[in-house]
């Protein structure tokens, strides 16, 4: 593969890794809302940038696939029904397998098969609606107005890809280490303003004197130059540590997000009813942190719905409320994450509640 295409594949990868997020935030919303509006728009606009990048980039396969993808969704488009749920699953798993299908890609690794996705796509995509007998024509009839899909913005998406640039970790902690360089420097800058009073002192103890005045008045000169450029080169340290931090840093629901679909993925294997509620999402945490606590969390919410929740007959029956849900909070300040377990617990927990809800702060403080 060309050098340039390694890179640009790279790159995509990310790309459609956020992607993919929109688009299955947008499908799981379309399951309980009308197949309209901005979440339609944004499952609409994904799945043909997906299309779109890649044929650009020479992956026929994959824009084949996303294609196919496209062709199972839009016809459903202004409908006042939400998505029907066979239709939800089967995108979710196409999207799971173009997903691996460009990670084995770009990796150079074995190709997922995509037979069995395409025969899913094909079992549950809409049928194409009869057509009418044909009629002669009238003279007063209206002519006939052809309805196209078009995925809106799709030209404005490609402009808005031009505002961002993807950089590596690597490149972000090197930059890092250079702004603590130039701490350094900005230190150092002050030690010689320093001596140069100190010079100055030596010179007023001299007295006025002909010979010393023109080298005083210099360095004074020096002096307030080296303050001045001091004080800029505080202002830019600061504002670039600010931006270096900024870029560092992702909010809590990129890693909370992805969780939901683990949710309703257990709900429909298991047939239990279940809900992921988020207070704080919106807090900035490391990334490297954040990454830590992926598995962590997936392991919480499973954990939760297989062991910590009961079918709906038997809550229904005991009366109890038939939803269950875990957040995740932070306080004020932003430091901490608390679990928080809603009742009522499946009876095989509740004898263990003061241990779980222990164990949930430890490992989430």
């Amino acid at each position: 593969m060309d050098p340039l295409l390694e890179q640009l594949l790279a790159g995509f990868v990310d790309e459609a890794q956020e992607i993919y997020d929109r688009v299955t935030r947008s499908l799981m919303e379309l399951e309980k809302s009308p197949a309209q509006g901005p979440s339609f728009d944004e499952l609409a606009r994904g799945l043909h940038t997906l299309k779109g990048s890649s044929a650009t980039l020479g992956l026929e396969e994959l824009a084949d696939f996303a294609h196919r993808m496209e062709d199972v969704v839009l016809p459903l488009r202004g409908s006042a029904q939400p998505l029907p749920g066979p239709l939800a699953d089967a995108i979710l798993k196409s999207l799971d397998c173009w997903m691996a299908r460009l990670r084995a890609t770009a990796a150079k690794a074995d190709l997922p098969d995509l037979a069995a996705s395409h025969a899913l796509l094909a079992a549950v995509k809409p049928a194409a609606p009869a057509k009418a007998a044909a009629k002669p024509a009238e003279p007063s009839a209206k002519p006939a107005e052809v309805a196209v899909d078009l995925p809106p913005a799709a030209a404005a998406n490609d402009d808005t890809q031009t505002d961002s640039w993807r950089v590596s970790t690597r490149q972000v902690i090197a930059l890092l280490h250079e702004v603590e360089r130039l701490r350094e420097v900005r230190l150092r800058l002050d030690e010689r303003r320093r001596d140069l009073e100190k010079a100055v002192l030596q010179l007023d103890r001299l007295g006025i004197q002909a010979e010393t005045a023109e080298a005083r008045a210099v360095l004074l000169g020096v002096r307030r130059a080296l303050g001045g450029d001091g004080e800029e080169a505080a202002d830019i340290v600061a504002s670039m540590e600010d931006g270096l931090k900024a870029i560092s840093t992702m909010p809590v629901r990129t890693v909370i997000d992805p969780l939901r679909r683990a949710v309703r993925d257990l709900c429909k294997a298991t047939g239990k009813q279940a809900k992921l509620s988020v207070v704080g999402a919106e807090v900035s945490l490391d990334r490297r942190a954040l990454e830590q606590l992926r598995g962590p969390l997936v392991h919480l919410v499973r954990n939760a719905v297989d062991h910590g929740l009961e079918m709906p007959d038997v809550r229904e029956a005991r009366a109890q409320v038939a939803r269950f849900a875990v957040g995740e909070q932070r306080d004020r300040a932003g430091r901490k994450i608390k679990a928080i377990v809603l009742e009522p617990l499946a009876a095989s927990f509740v004898g263990r509640k003061n241990e779980i809800v222990a164990a949930l702060r430890l490992v989430t403080r």
